[in-house]
């Protein structure tokens, strides 16, 4: 019978911590901006000769936005799947676990750890890929700019 990782009270809460904290600053983000996204307009407006650069610094801002939590993502997996592939276990000695986690070795970590390493590079790639995007439209949006 394969060795079970116990659940730690410890990391429950703090993901019920992160998952709670994140859905309130979610939900305040989507209201302040829902119930008064007009500062951001006349900001832009305020100055028309900044006109361009504060668009691209809105674009600018809202790739960080949405390309640091990926790269972020993309640096604890692939730290993770180094840890399960230098130890031959997943989950990787000292590693807290939410629920009871059946311990694996030997290949079946390997390929994990492999896994978690890909899942890195492909989170990493989709980061670049967003902020190239975005890049591109806040330049397309600031050439229309009159």
């Amino acid at each position: 019978m394969a060795e079970i990782r116990k659940a730690d009270p410890v990391a429950q809460r703090r993901v019920l911590l992160v998952v709670i904290v994140g859905a309130i600053a979610g939900t305040l983000s989507i209201t302040a901006f829902e119930h008064d996204g007009t500062f951001v307009k006349e900001w832009l407006l305020s100055a028309p000769e900044q006109l361009v650069d504060r668009v691209k610094l809105v674009f600018f801002s809202l790739g960080a936005a949405l390309s640091l939590p990926l790269i972020g993502g993309a640096a604890l997996f692939w730290s993770i799947g180094v840890k399960v592939l230098n130890a031959r276990e997943f989950p990787p000695p000292g590693m807290r676990v939410i629920r009871d986690t059946p311990v694996s070795t030997g290949i079946a970590a390997i390929w994990r750890g492999r896994a978690l390493k890909v899942f890195a590079l492909c989170l990493a790639v989709a980061a670049a890929w967003s902020w190239v995007v975005i890049a591109q439209l806040g330049s397309v949006v600031s050439a229309r700019v009159p």
